[in-house]
């Protein structure tokens, strides 16, 4: 599904709100698939480009958090340097 996606934390923190996130737009997916460091099933959501280049990092153990009249939010964990932080995304369906 094409989205807009605004990352919400930047390393487990929160960004407030005047201040933005990372803000990308590409092929937003979600799959389950074992995990290579946590060596167990997790659901996996990812934002692509055309050329299938990820645009942000991965999010593990998504879910959706909630559902609004103009999009969603996914929340679970990224992993960046071996170190996994909460992270959350507000994605927006682009038409």
């Amino acid at each position: 599904m094409k989205a807009k996606v605004t990352t919400l934390y930047r390393k487990g923190r929160y960004i407030p709100s005047p201040k933005v996130g990372a803000v990308v737009e590409g092929d937003l997916n979600l799959m389950t698939g074992k995990h290579p460091v946590l060596g167990r099933v997790t659901v996996e959501a990812c934002v692509v480009d055309e050329r299938g280049v990820s645009q942000v990092p991965d999010m593990h153990d998504a879910v959706c958090a909630c559902i609004a009249a103009n999009g969603f939010r996914l929340r679970g964990t990224e992993c960046i340097n071996g170190i996994e932080y909460a992270q959350e995304w507000w994605c927006v369906p682009v038409v």
